[in-house]
């Protein structure tokens, strides 16, 4: 079923600068030109194309997402449609490829090449054309020689037919004719006739030739003209391309044209800011000028509400001091003055608790580093242990400036030695296994009453779990004073009743069917 976004009407685009992905690549919004702000509001609520960035080269973006990712990018996406995930780092190929224009900023550049194969492909089209004018003006020529050949031999075979009708003729006259004469003109007609016939062969020969000449020629002319269609297309493709350039163009030129009415009302703001900022100070000129004709300039790091506050605070004394008596006065003097001397002296004293403080804070700090360098150890030893005993190594990396863990292990081969090793090469299984060794190292620096480990073994195969479950049994009977509860979606062959262990299977849940409901 296809799915209904429901959304409210908006005059413009939400504003997402703050959240944007921060990268000096491109995001999806930027590349799209949307009119309609309720379509971008939509894309933006629905696949959050601000956090999507485009890069075009594959290994800056892998490197670029998985070692730092810009902030608040969810994805990006290259150009024959791959994308990458970071935290944790994923990579999803394109099944269907194809080309993408996205990653273009900017379309002049694209404008002028698309003209300049325009103007190629013009003046090859011309080319063209001449050539298939001199093809068909070789084909008129060949046609109008032919024509006067093939009247050339019906004329030759007219004058055949009439002398073979004298030859008819002149046998049946039955006066007595000279042999020798008829023999000499009889040989004389078929000199002739040979050399016609040899004419005929000749026109022939020379009409077949004209023929296969025309055959080719019109196969070429075929070939040119077909060559002068896809041409066209390619043509007409690249006009609607450049119409499409000149209208992201215009609508660039249309923004730039708005950013610079809004620049220019900025600036008018700025200037009327500027004056009215230069009118306040010369007022607290003035103002400052006639309170130090009073009294001097005091540095103070009090705020301006606290300091009207404590003219406020001197007037209404002012005002009761000038209500009271001169014996009012000087008691009223005497209780602030033991006031202040009591003050002075809680100040000392909390100035002299604080330097005692001070150097207990060092002192904790001192050895709480001992103790966190101790702690490092501890785990990086006992992890290393775990691992050792059943045939794997590796080792915890701690880094204090990044605040950050990393486990390093692998199983134990030859080679191992001299490759580095990481957790990403480990199957599922051998990755639970390293987290259950770094588990048990933890758990023996934090003292626990309880400790739960639940689906540990769902990843593993059966080596790895065998590996585990003995492993687990080992810690829980060497603790007695633990409790450890393991739980398991599989079947525990290998741990079975005993003083200190029991195995409790839960019975199957209990599901309602579609015909009772």
């Amino acid at each position: 079923m296809p799915s209904v976004i429901v959304s409210k009407y908006l005059e413009s685009v939400h504003y997402v600068e703050p959240f944007k992905a921060k990268s000096s690549y491109p995001t999806v919004l930027d590349m799209l030109n949307i009119k309609d702000p309720v379509i971008a509001n939509c894309l933006i609520d629905r696949a959050k194309i601000e956090n999507i960035i485009l890069i075009d080269n594959r290994d800056a973006a892998i490197e670029l997402m998985m070692n730092a990712p810009p902030m608040y990018c969810s994805s990006t996406f290259l150009e024959n449609g791959d994308q990458i995930l970071p935290k944790p780092y994923r990579y999803y190929s394109c099944t269907k490829k194809h080309s993408s224009c996205l990653l273009r900023s900017f379309c002049q550049e694209d404008i002028r090449e698309k003209e300049a194969e325009i103007n190629v492909l013009n003046d090859k089209i011309k080319t063209k054309i001449y050539k298939i004018a001199a093809v068909h003006d070789c084909k008129m020529k060949y046609s109008s020689t032919r024509k006067t050949n093939e009247e050339d031999i019906a004329k030759l075979r007219c004058v055949e037919g009439e002398l073979i009708q004298k030859l008819e003729a002149k046998r049946k006259v039955e006066k007595p004719v000279d042999l020798s004469d008829m023999q000499s003109d009889l040989d004389h007609l078929l000199k002739e006739n040979e050399k016609i016939e040899e004419k005929i062969k000749d026109c022939e020969a020379h009409i077949s030739k004209q023929n296969i000449e025309l055959k080719n020629l019109r196969e070429k002319s075929k070939a040119e003209y077909n060559i002068i269609s896809k041409k066209q297309e390619e043509n007409q493709c690249l006009i609607t391309e450049i119409r499409n350039c000149k209208k992201k163009v215009d609508s660039l030129t249309a923004l730039i044209q708005k950013y610079e009415s809004t620049l220019k009302i900025l600036l008018k703001k700025e200037e009327e800011s500027t004056k009215a900022t230069s009118e306040i100070r010369k007022k607290a000129e003035l103002a400052a000028k006639n309170a130090e004709q009073f009294c001097a300039r005091i540095n103070t790091e009090k705020s301006p509400s606290a300091i009207e506050q404590r003219l406020r605070d001197t007037k209404k004394a002012l005002e009761e001091a000038s209500n009271c008596d001169r014996e009012n006065l000087k008691e009223r003097y005497e209780e602030k003055k033991a006031k202040l001397e009591k003050a002075k002296s809680e100040l000392k004293a909390i100035e002299s608790n604080i330097i005692i403080l001070g150097e207990m804070m060092d002192k904790r700090i001192k050895k709480f580093k001992i103790v966190l360098q101790q702690t490092k150890l501890c785990l990086s030893l006992s992890f290393t242990t775990t691992l050792a005993g059943n045939r794997f190594e590796g080792e915890l990396i701690f880094d204090d400036v990044k605040r950050t863990l990393i486990l390093k292990a692998a199983p134990k081969t030859d080679q191992s030695k001299h490759q580095d090793y990481t957790c990403q090469a480990l199957s599922g299984g051998e990755r639970s296994f390293v987290t259950i060794c770094f588990l048990l190292s933890l758990w023996e620096r934090i003292e626990m009453p309880f400790r739960i480990l639940d689906e540990y073994d769902v990843f593993m195969d059966s080596e790895k779990r065998h590996l585990s479950v003995n492993l687990l049994t080992k810690t829980a009977e060497q603790k007695k004073d633990v409790q450890f509860i393991f739980l398991s979606p599989l079947e525990l062959p290998l741990m079975r009743d005993s003083p200190h262990i029991k195995v409790h299977k839960m019975p199957p849940p209990k599901r309602k069917r579609a015909d009772d409901d």
